[in-house]
């Protein structure tokens, strides 16, 4: 009895407290849906623009670097956006002079493997720069004497740093520590090999169980390649006599090198052994125009494709990479016209993307990769000094 007595006023309770809840219960769901009503109607208007800029994101991933080799010499940093485009440029001082002039050199800048560190070279002072790469810009950690005279290329693998000095026709390594610091490493100067007199690029080969360098000089159409031991310390150069004249820049497979011949318009491949050794693997393949000039190479990631930029047509030549080493020919004119002369280049992280210097008309440009055609689709173009040298992408 005494619980069906408890059971009756709850429930007199509770119709108490729902008759007085209701109303304002049935203010707040007319609030609500007009809301959502508003909601919807703002919605509808935007969806075309939310899906557009869904489609095509813009977000910064990374960043292309040049070097305007102006005699109080700055790095120029653009950042890169994801669908290729680069945003202004914004410059940072080397604490070094440049030399006032393009160098027409291929490696002037360079990033470490990590994109911790950008190197560049300081022509005019003699000197190279280390930056510390960050999120939102450069900090300058170190300057310091290249060994030698007028240093317009390095190259970088793991903790090595080499130069070549072209006003004294030798390189030098130095090892880059943890904290951005450059140490010369002791007994690594060495001289050029035999009739040097115009070298253009020094570069890391990364070949099994050994790494080589290797530097082509285009007044004596020869490439020097040195083994260098386990402590860094690079040997006494070998001197191959190339396939083909005017040897200028070039790029590397994991074991195979590819220059570019000036002189005969065309493009060579090497095997390269663990002591430095180069082997002819394609002679001379032919960019068939006789205006095109092949100065510049770069190589993606996978081997599988290499380009030339070609300083006389101002045009980029495609070639596929076969698995042995072999090159041919995809296309003279990969990239449509461009300005002219067509300098150094450098790939995007992923290498989705590849980046053209034409210092001598002012403009950087940018081009996205086709992997299975070897086609580049303009994408962007910005202004640079006209005395830029080297080119670095992330």
């Amino acid at each position: 009895m005494i619980a069906l007595v408890q059971f009756y006023v709850c429930v007199k309770l509770l119709n108490i407290r729902a008759s007085f809840l209701l109303p304002r219960v049935k203010k707040m769901i007319v609030k609500t849906s007009r809301l959502l009503s508003f909601v919807a109607l703002a919605l509808l208007m935007l969806g075309p623009t939310l899906i557009q800029v869904g489609a095509s994101p813009t977000v910064a991933v990374g960043a292309v670097y040049t070097e305007d080799n102006a005699v109080s010499n700055h790095v120029w940093r653009f950042t890169r956006y994801s669908d290729g485009t680069l945003g202004p440029g914004v410059s940072y001082s080397t604490g070094g002079a440049g030399t006032g002039v393009a160098t027409h050199s291929q490696g002037a800048i360079a990033l470490t493997a990590d994109g911790k560190w950008l190197l560049a070279t300081d022509a005019g002072s003699n000197q190279i720069s280390v930056f510390w790469v960050t999120s939102t810009g450069l900090v300058l950690k170190d300057v310091e004497g290249s060994r030698g005279k007028m240093p317009i290329s390095l190259t970088v693998s793991d903790s090595w740093v080499y130069v070549l000095d072209a006003g004294t026709l030798n390189i030098a390594g130095f090892r880059l520590r943890p904290w951005g610091e450059l140490t010369y490493i002791s007994g690594s100067w060495r001289p050029l090999g035999s009739g040097a007199s115009s070298p253009e690029q020094i570069g890391f080969i990364t070949c099994p169980e050994r790494a080589v360098l290797a530097v082509t000089d285009k007044g004596s159409g020869k490439i020097y390649t040195y083994a260098v031991n386990y402590w860094g310390v690079a040997g006494w150069p070998k001197t191959t006599t190339s396939s083909g004249p005017g040897t200028y820049g070039f790029a590397s497979t994991k074991d195979d090198l590819i220059v570019s011949e000036a002189g005969d318009h065309a493009a060579s491949s090497y095997d390269v052994s663990r002591w430095g050794a180069l082997t002819p693997i394609s002679k001379s393949v032919s960019t068939t125009g006789l205006s095109d000039t092949p100065c510049w190479v770069a190589v993606t990631c996978d081997g599988k494709l290499a380009y030339t930029g070609n300083g006389g047509s101002g045009t980029v030549s495609s070639f596929r990479v076969g698995w042995d080493g072999s090159l041919t020919l995809i296309s003279a004119n990969a990239a449509g016209a461009t300005y002219a002369p067509s300098l150094d280049l450098a790939f995007s992280s992923g290498d989705g993307f590849i980046y053209l210097l034409s210092a001598n008309s002012g403009n950087l440009e940018g081009f996205q990769v086709n992997h299975s055609t070897g086609a580049l689709t303009w994408v962007t173009t910005v202004s640079i000094p006209t005395s830029a040298a080297g080119i670095a992408a992330s």
